[in-house]
């Protein structure tokens, strides 16, 4: 689910959108609680995932990506410290 290409797209100005409204931030809070040593991994998953999706023809597929990149490398940051 965190890795998934699903993205609610914030560009287009819905009032729910990803992370908190599509479901990858409560997958990631199960995903830490039941297994917290895959959480990394995940994570890492998510960034490669959408580095793939930033590189789509459809622009909005594209934005999708690049905000999904920013929250899973923001997710692995707050991890490091």
């Amino acid at each position: 689910m965190i890795e998934e290409d699903r993205w609610r797209n914030p560009f287009q100005g819905e009032t729910l959108q990803d992370p908190q409204h599509g479901g990858k931030a409560a997958a990631l809070d199960a995903l830490e609680k039941l297994a917290p040593t895959r959480v990394k991994s995940a994570l890492e998953q998510a960034v490669d995932q959408a580095k793939k999706m930033e590189k789509a023809k459809d622009p909005a597929d594209a934005k999708k990506g690049v905000a999904m990149h920013k929250w899973a490398a923001d997710e692995l940051d707050k991890r490091k410290k």
